[in-house]
């Protein structure tokens, strides 16, 4: 069983790098003097956390789809041949 996406730490830390990035961009980390290089490195820090978040749970979403569609797939035909006998 698949767990609720907000329900894992891989949301909660992405989440964290998140606000890190958005602080950093917006330039309150700095007292407010940041610089435009801060603030690319702040949005690049968003961006690349929001990547490995969505990346692997698309993936791990995928999976359980893919396994569900095998277990369907053998119980049909575990009733088919079943009906054929």
């Amino acid at each position: 069983m698949l767990t609720t996406g907000w329900k894992t730490s891989e949301f909660w830390m992405s989440i964290a790098a998140m606000v890190m990035g958005a602080l950093q961009s917006s330039g309150l980390l700095d007292g407010g003097a940041g610089t435009w290089y801060g603030k690319i490195v702040g949005l690049v820090v968003m961006m690349l956390s929001a990547m490995g978040y969505t990346i692997p749970r698309l993936n791990a979403k995928k999976a359980a789809i893919n396994a569900e569609t095998v277990r369907a797939v053998q119980e049909a035909q575990s009733i088919q041949s079943t009906l054929k006998v």
